[in-house]
């Protein structure tokens, strides 16, 4: 993400581009499959085979994102004895269904192919699934709510499956198989700025100081959104000076401040921030002032640019 900051004014005239770019991994990495397979046969003429893969996880861009991990059930089906056109679904223990990270827990709850919320079993055990009629592959969703925010870290949940029995009197249903899958959260962040007199377009920033002769300063925040700490670089193109956009032999110093934190701006420079607080609403104070220029200097417009570069710092 790109944000440049352009800072004009008549007379003695300054503008500072700032570009600002976001490192965001991706959410998930790599392929991760878990399978397990329980032959049935004892109570119907099926057997049932479970696969999480963790390479076909969707998930949307915006801040309280969820996430969707697909769950391919693949049943081995013997048309003269067909017993079950449902199962239920469970996380193995209760219907408070979470991932375990350790110390952080996602919330997770099933959903149909298309989508929609599984209904809860009259007895609690689980969500009733629907079975397709004749067809040997179902999928539904697990989804992970908030994911976007998620402390980087691997998850583990189980899936368990349990078949109504067509055949028998019973009411109670019989577990089938069931598995453990893993969810990975990469560290990611993206931002952006804003200010009360303006707030970035695109990946641009633009900054008008205006008239340089008294000197002059702008206050404006960087807003992240973040599942970590961040680490924050900067250059300047102009190596900390506006520049005549004419005559570069003409140039005005200027100052850089990053949550109260004072940058050097002649050489690429960097900042770490730690925060405890809010990952989705974080705002780092930034400032960038001009000292009263001489009146000396060459009348037009004053320029550079600032490249803001966040990385997540896991």
């Amino acid at each position: 993400m790109k944000f440049p900051l352009i800072l004009k004014s008549l007379g003695l005239l300054s503008c500072v581009s700032m570009i600002a770019v976001a490192q965001q991994t991706q959410l998930d990495r790599g392929a991760v499959t878990q399978q397990t397979k329980l032959d049935t046969s004892l109570f119907c003429a099926e057997s049932y085979t479970i696969s999480v893969n963790q390479s076909q996880v969707e998930k949307g861009s915006e801040v309280h994102a969820a996430a969707w991990i697909p769950v391919e059930i693949r049943r081995d089906i013997d048309d003269h004895l067909r017993c079950a056109d449902e199962i239920l679904i469970s996380s193995g223990s209760d219907l408070n269904w979470r991932l375990d990270g350790g110390i952080h827990k996602l919330d997770i709850e099933p959903y149909d192919a298309r989508r929609n919320r599984l209904q809860i079993s009259p007895s609690g055990a689980g969500w009733i699934f629907k079975l397709a009629p004749g067809s040997a592959q179902d999928v539904l969703w697990l989804r992970v709510a908030n994911a976007s925010l998620a402390p980087p870290g691997s998850y583990y949940g189980y899936i368990e499956l349990s078949e109504v029995i067509r055949d028998t009197q019973t009411s109670s249903p019989t577990i089938i198989t069931s598995t453990q899958f893993a969810y990975h959260v990469e560290p990611s962040v993206s931002m952006h700025f804003e200010a009360s007199w303006g707030a970035s377009s695109g990946t641009f920033f633009n900054i008008s100081l205006g008239d340089l002769t008294l000197g002059a300063s702008k206050e404006f925040d960087m807003v992240l959104q973040s599942n970590t700490d961040v680490l924050v670089e900067v250059s300047s193109e102009n190596n900390g000076y506006l520049t005549h956009e004419e005559n570069s032999r003409y140039r005005i110093a200027y100052n850089l401040s990053i949550q109260h934190m004072p940058m050097n701006l002649s050489a690429p420079s960097s900042l770490p921030l730690s925060f405890e607080g809010n990952y989705e609403n974080w705002r780092v104070p930034m400032l960038i002032s001009v000292p009263a220029a001489s009146t000396m200097m060459l009348a037009g417009s004053y320029l550079d640019t600032i490249s803001v570069d966040v990385f997540p710092r896991h």
